[in-house]
Parts: structure tokens; sequence; C-alpha cells
């Protein structure tokens, strides 16, 4: 199985890569005109940006046409014959779902709805410094399908990274859960959403697994973020903590989420077989990703809207064949949990520990290339990101100078703000704001010398 799912992977450029993005834009519209938000979700996770840069080019370029749908909406539609040539693997994957795994009966259930509104009440909002995506309704409940059937003999289960399913998995399983992850404050907010014998374990997949993890759980689910070196060190990690003869399932990234993709994936399948695991199945498009308000703040500051889930990702199953012949870890793995967080109601911001320039006087300014403190992307390796202290669930960052008494005074500050807006909501949650604005303002207002928040 897993030389038949590598063989399906191209060998491609960025040249190449956008060719395939254009290859599969033009094989849906010939099959009907579908709007942008269409052609998103089932481009395989193709990045937004990309593909209206690329829809924008054929519209120049006469190859497709811009017209109305009858309820005012526009669509695109193919303009005269294109011929597109697709290689088998591409017809055969592009936009298809497996049919594997299905919505269980208990779904429709009042009690299990209420139960999911809660967590869903409990949960703060999702963290881009953690890159996390929550998983749609009707991807937990197949997920949680999935995990019963394959769970064998098991009696206990790892969540790695998932802790939303995880409490979601609680209500519908009786089976012990042990939740691995590196937001605390995750961790904290849905403890009451988790079995009494569940163990919660705040967890970093850069560190070492505690002795008494190894090999403990016969069945793994990771929902890893989708990052190169993340990637790998949750696989690395999930395979430590399965048993021999257990399963580990994992969520992967689909063909058109970034250039380069298919050889890292090749080279995570041999990393696999080295790790003593044996791909068994591949669950194509299993995963849909509900749209975190900072990816829609970052994307709406281009000028795309998102109001669908468009976010989807492949299961791979592995089983475990064998023993780790890793016994290092390897230079790529690193701690993640680098960031010190603060809560406003559900909003949070993110502080990167260790910051330089230590003064008595606070001052936050804005970062290069971002726009009104916001961060054009929600990409992890942007240069924006590298060059933030500070980063809010909505997407905006920011530089921070001087830390001697940092916490205390976010804390002050932030409670100042929830007040005020308390006492004056003027905000839906999906419209965008200027947190680190705000914060800014009263630092600069707090000291003699005024220091100013540049704008």
């Amino acid at each position: 199985m897993g030389d038949a799912y590598a063989s399906s992977l191209p060998h491609e450029s960025d040249a190449r890569f956008r060719e395939r993005v254009r290859r599969t834009l033009r094989r849906l519209l010939r099959q009907r005109p579908m709007g942008f938000e269409q052609l998103l979700t089932c481009c395989l996770n193709c990045d937004p940006a990309v593909l209206s840069v690329i829809l924008a080019e054929d519209v120049a370029s006469g190859a497709v046409r811009r017209g109305g749908g009858s309820d005012g909406s526009s669509l695109f539609v193919l303009g005269g014959e294109i011929r597109t040539h697709e290689s088998a693997a591409e017809q055969q994957t592009n936009g298809q779902r497996d049919a594997w795994i299905s919505a269980p009966a208990y779904a429709s259930s009042s009690e299990i709805r209420s139960s999911l509104q809660c967590i869903a009440r409990a949960l703060p909002e999702a963290a881009p410094v953690y890159s996390q995506w929550w998983f749609s309704i009707s991807t937990c409940f197949r997920l949680a399908e999935l995990m019963i059937r394959l769970k064998r003999d098991a009696t206990e289960i790892a969540f790695l990274g998932s802790p939303t399913f995880a409490a979601i998995f609680s209500q519908l399983s009786d089976m012990r859960a042990t939740v691995f992850d590196v937001d605390t404050e995750v961790l904290r907010r849905l403890s009451s959403h988790y079995s009494p014998v569940s163990q919660l374990v705040p967890y970093d997949v850069g560190t070492e697994l505690d002795a008494s993890a190894a090999e403990r759980f016969g069945l793994v689910f990771a929902d890893p973020p989708w990052g190169r070196t993340l990637l790998r060190s949750f696989l690395r990690r999930a395979s430590e903590l399965a048993s021999v003869g257990g399963a580990v399932v994992i969520s992967f990234p689909q063909a058109l989420t970034r250039p380069g993709l298919s050889g890292e994936i090749r080279t995570l399948l041999r990393e696999a077989v080295s790790l003593g695991l044996h791909l068994w199945r591949v669950i194509r498009n299993a995963t849909e990703y509900e749209v975190p308000l900072f990816e829609f703040d970052a994307y709406r500051s281009c000028g795309i809207e998102l109001h669908t889930t468009w976010r989807r990702g492949d299961l791979l199953v592995f089983r475990k064949l064998g023993r780790s012949r890793q016994r290092t870890l390897p230079e790529w793995a690193w701690p993640v949990a680098v960031w010190e967080q603060f809560c406003v109601d559900k909003e949070r911001l993110f502080v990167r520990r260790g910051i330089n320039g230590r003064t008595s006087t606070l001052s936050i300014s804005p970062v290069p290339g971002a726009i009104d403190f916001r961060c054009p992307t929600t990409s992890s390796r942007s240069s924006v990101m590298q060059l933030a202290s500070i980063v809010s669930t909505r997407n905006e960052v920011a530089s921070v100078r001087g830390d001697l008494q940092l916490g205390d005074t976010l804390r002050e500050h932030l409670t100042r703000i929830a007040v005020s807006r308390e006492a004056a909501p003027s905000h839906r949650p999906s419209e965008p704001r200027n947190l680190l604005g705000e914060l800014g303002l009263l630092i600069a207002g707090q000291h003699h010398d005024r220091p100013q928040c540049e704008r």
C-alpha cells in the first residue's frame, strides 16, 4: 500500500505545481460552472490565495470566463476547448471522498448534539502559533466511527495534538483516553468534557516522551500541523506511543497544499518503515476543518472572504509491525512550546518567551509586512510570523520591547480591555478587531515618555 500511495505522488517544481493546480481547476470547470468557494473545496487543499491568482491569470488569458449565476453569485466557466492532461492518479483522487467511513446513526442524537455544543462553547479561539484548526462536526462523527472500528482489543487510546476530537470521542466511547497536547489552556477548558478515566498530558512533540507512555497504546490518533518539521515530529511520536500490533491514524495534507509536498510525503513514508509502521490504508478527503478566525482574518486582509469549510486532509492508517530502528531524537525536532498565553474571554494573546531588549518601559510596534498589526498569511514559515514576538488569535502580530513585568502589565491591560468591551460591545465574533492596537495605545498612555504605538 505504501509503495502504491507514494507512486501516485508527482515529482514537481514550483512551476509544475502551479500547472497542476491549473489542470485541476480546468478539469473541474469542464464539468460545470463553479464559484470560487466551490472550486476551493475541490482543489485538494490548495491555498486560496494561490487559487485566486491562477484564476485571475486564466481569466486574463481568456482560458476561463467569469459569469453570473441565477442567484447573482459569481461563477467561473471554461472559456473554450482547453485540453488538459492529468495523470491517472490525479483523475482518481481529485475531489473524491472515500466512502469507507460514513456518519453513524447517533450523529442525529439530540443528547450528543447538546454535548458538542457545550464543548464548542468551552473552547477558546484557535491559535495560529500552534497551527490549530478544529475538525468539523461531521468529520468528528466519521472519525469516531473509524476509531471504534479500529480499536480491536485495544483498551487505551492516545490522542496526539487533537484535544477537541478527544473530548468528542469521550462522549461516544468508554475507552480510556490519554490526551497529549501543547496547549494547556485548551486542556484546562475541556477538562470537564473528558471521561473520568481520561488522562491529560501537557506535551510538546519536540521533547522526549516519558518512558511510561512508550508503546502503551493499541490505538493512536494524531492531527499534526502540516508544516514539514512538525508533520515528521508527530509521525515519530505517534509511532513511539503505539504498541506493536497497534494502529496509528494520522491526518496528512492533500497534494496541492504547497509546492514540494509530494516529495516530503514520500520521505515520510520511507521514515515510517524505519519506525516500524506499515501503511495499511489511505482514506482520501476524510478530514474537514472549520475556518478559524485567524485564517478568516488573514485572507480577508488579502481581499478573500472564506465562508465555507475548504481545508481538507487525507487519513493515513498505519499498522505497527515492529519497533523503531531510530534511537536518537532527529535533528529536525525542536520544542514548539515557546509561547506564554493571555486570555480575554475566548480571544488569546501569545507572547514569545525570552524577548530581548528588556527595559522597564514596555512598547508595542507593528512587524514589517503586517498591515495595521494584521499578518496577511497563516503560515508559520512567513517572515512576519518569524519576526513577531506577540500574536493574537485574530492573526494580529506585533513586536514587543521591554518585559521586566510583561506578564503583569499584559494581564492588567487585557483586563481593562475586557471590561470596556463588555460595557460597549461593538463587534460580532466574526468581525476583525485590533486587540494589539488597543493594547498598544493603553501601554503608550501609561508611561511618562509616552512611547508611540507606530502604525
